[in-house]
């Protein structure tokens, strides 16, 4: 039998064999090289930053764990509002020269063009003190917010429970309670565009109970209280919008007068960010509201020096900076497609 090995095509295949990875070889070592010449000037590549940080960088920039939450139709199309009216549960904040020029809801009103019913009552809170109803335990929890929302949206269901607590209250009853409770008795909340709920860190100091975790709609807690609002509004006037305006950076005075962050004073139940956390995933897990993060990006502990004239009360530039974050969060949607 002839020997095959050293045939013509055979040797024709060999010296083919040889030539392609005579050209193949090279050039890959080459792109191997190419490349890692580029990985390399990749890996050590110098950026050049602008160190210099300015006051106003500080005030303007917003890292936030803000979730605006648009409205929309049953097909998921984003519902654009034209807004009017505004409603604002709330206490110190937009309670505080509820009639003045300088006071938030005039603020508010300039800033927007709209009419701004101003439902804030200083001394208030968010939690129930009691789990009772507040004629028969505290007086005061009629103007949490879960029963003021009641009163706006059920009327006489809940009006002569107002009624009880405030005679109960007496010269313990705040100014301006009587005059909230006929506006809201009169109002018709289908009118309404946007519900605003804004609190100061009240439950903070007076600790209030935050959460339960057995119950998360329970009334003497703050997220029960405002989750249990918010399902209210949401059961019965489907094209509003409501935001909640989270309490801002607070400051606390040590017995020596000096001041710190309130994160170093821990209370019953936690801490301001506890707080914060807490009612924050509650809102955004369980109702369609807003919500709209101040004490990482608005007043801060980075900024708040010009914010707050003491530990906790505003100054002018304070409440201007809140508004500027509360009308961001109205027109949040007005130019998304």
């Amino acid at each position: 039998m002839a020997d095959t090995n050293n045939s013509p095509k055979t040797t024709k295949r060999m010296k083919l064999s040889t030539l392609i990875l005579g050209i193949v070889l090279p050039l890959t070592i080459i792109g191997i090289i190419v490349f890692a010449v580029f990985k390399i000037k990749n890996i050590f590549y110098t950026v050049t930053l602008d160190s210099t940080v300015t006051q106003a960088d500080i005030d303007n920039y917003v890292d936030s764990y803000d979730v605006m939450v648009p409205l929309t139709d049953e097909n998921g199309y984003l519902i654009r509002q034209e807004v009017k009216k505004i409603v604002v549960f709330g206490n110190y904040p937009f309670a505080a020269d509820a009639d003045s020029a300088d006071g938030m809801a005039a603020l508010l009103a300039n800033a927007t063009g709209a009419e701004i019913i101003n439902c804030a009552i200083e001394g208030t809170k968010i939690g129930c003190t009691s789990t009772q109803l507040p004629s028969y335990g505290e007086p005061m929890d009629v103007y949490t917010p879960y029963y003021l929302t009641a009163l706006m949206s059920y009327k006489d269901e809940i009006y002569d429970e107002f009624i009880k607590c405030s005679d109960l209250l007496g010269e313990n009853k705040p100014a301006n309670a009587d005059a909230v409770v006929k506006t809201l008795y009169e109002l018709d909340p289908s009118d309404i565009d946007v519900f605003v709920y804004m609190y100061d860190s009240e439950d903070y100091w007076v600790t209030q109970r935050c959460v339960d975790s057995y119950d998360k709609y329970s009334l003497d807690t703050v997220c029960g209280n405002i989750l249990c609002a918010f399902r209210m509004i949401k059961l019965k006037y489907k094209n509003n919008r409501i935001i909640f305006m989270s309490p801002y950076y607070n400051l606390y005075e040590n017995e020596d007068g000096t001041m710190e962050t309130c994160e170093f004073h821990i209370g019953l139940h936690g801490a301001p960010s506890t707080y914060f956390f807490q009612v924050g995933d509650a809102i955004n897990t369980s109702t369609d509201a807003s919500f709209v993060d101040n004490l990482y990006g608005s007043i801060t502990e980075d900024n708040y020096a010009p914010y707050l004239s003491d530990n906790r009360h505003l100054t002018q530039a304070g409440r201007q900076k809140l508004i500027d974050r509360l009308v961001y969060a109205i027109q949040y949607f007005d130019a998304k497609e």
